[in-house]
């Protein structure tokens, strides 16, 4: 692409360094760099868990910023008044409708790129021909599928008629663009299988650009037995997962192993997640420098079951040399690695867990 075109960037959550969620991160990278080598102007949005990590000095680089915050109002409104979008795309088409429409007008752009494939529905407000840029960092109907896989009676059907709409929504908008990109080759084969299209091309997440002291992990800094789960905590796939590995799992690995002990680290743990805090499990909340806790891990956790798309605490596990366990879902779309194990069941999971351990002393 010339350099020194007007770009448009849109981005479905906060684009920030400071945000404790791998996908933020690594958007805030490629702004600045997209801000280095073009004239930008951001369009971003920030959600209720992102509003404390707001600060604008983050896009000093562009040439406009504007952020819009979602909250429970904008999203009520929205669903009322495009009903025909699915849930992941009405808010921010309602909060930024206006603004873009008056932006594009204003100062029309060269080209515009949209990161998560939440912003997409604004991509029906680009002017004919204008090429476009969509980035697919997950696949949300699959998300709600395994929602209502876990639901019953009415909440069931719900999730089940939401995925389905939304299929047709992605399919859609993936159609649209100019370009597609996805973050795994997994996502690549469902994106090309709902669309059509045969272009598409994989972006795999460069997590060294995420934290840059995850590399630095050393063998005398692990502490035998520790465990990590690293994530935002605020999330409900994150929080389900860390339930089920301190209720169905970890019990049976501190049979084996009584060292064993769990470190949930994350910003935003509710209640149900802080009340598994115990003597074997510590839940210290936001991490302001995770690299103490990746070097001191002897192994890393991903017990996921619900969500979509790739996981970027697992692509940091392994560039960290963490021996790691995931679900399959927690595995999706992370490139093969002798360090990493997958399995589902809390068995399986259990005994993935101690195998990866150092034998006790004694053993």
């Amino acid at each position: 692409m010339p350099s020194a075109q007007k770009i448009l960037f849109v981005s479905g959550f906060l684009p920030s360094r400071r945000v404790p969620s791998g996908g933020q991160r690594l958007v805030h990278r490629i702004l600045e760099d997209a801000a280095a080598k073009h004239e930008v102007t951001l369009l971003a949005f920030c959600n209720e868990r992102e509003a404390q990590y707001l600060d604008l000095s983050d896009f000093k680089g562009c040439a406009r910023a504007k952020v819009f915050n979602l909250g429970r109002a904008t999203r009520a409104f929205s669903s009322v008044r495009y009903p025909h979008l699915p849930m992941i795309a009405c808010a921010r088409f309602a909060a930024a409708r206006g603004w873009l429409w008056e932006a594009l007008r204003s100062r029309p752009p060269d080209a515009a790129w949209f990161e998560f494939i939440q912003c997409a529905s604004l991509m029906s407000l680009l002017p004919r021909g204008l090429p476009s840029r969509l980035v697919v960092h997950d696949l949300f109907h699959q998300a709600h599928e395994r929602r209502a896989a876990q639901a019953s009676g009415p909440a069931r059907l719900f999730w089940e008629w939401e995925a389905a709409r939304t299929k047709r929504w992605e399919s859609r908008v993936i159609s649209g663009a100019s370009e597609v990109i996805t973050l795994t080759d997994k996502d690549r084969d469902m994106a090309q299988d709902i669309s059509g299209r045969t272009d598409i091309t994989v972006r795999y997440p460069d997590v060294d650009t995420v934290y840059h002291g995850i590399a630095a992990r050393r063998g005398p800094k692990i502490v035998r037995g520790s465990i990590l789960f690293w994530g935002q905590m605020s999330r409900r796939e994150n929080e389900d997962a860390a339930i089920w590995f301190v209720r169905e799992i970890l019990p049976s690995i501190r049979l084996r192993r009584p060292d064993a002990r769990l470190v949930i680290a994350g910003a935003g743990p509710g209640p149900s997640v802080m009340r598994l805090a115990c003597e074997h499990v510590e839940v210290p909340g936001f991490v302001a420098d995770p690299a103490g806790c990746f070097e001191s891990a002897e192994i890393a956790v991903a017990p996921l079951r619900l969500g979509a798309g790739i996981k970027i605490k697992v692509a940091e596990y392994l560039a960290a040399g963490i021996p790691a366990v995931a679900t399959s879902v927690g595995a999706e779309g992370i490139r093969p690695s002798s360090l990493l194990r997958v399995a589902d069941s809390a068995a399986d999971f259990s005994n993935a867990c101690v195998a990866l351990m150092a034998p006790l002393p004694h053993e």
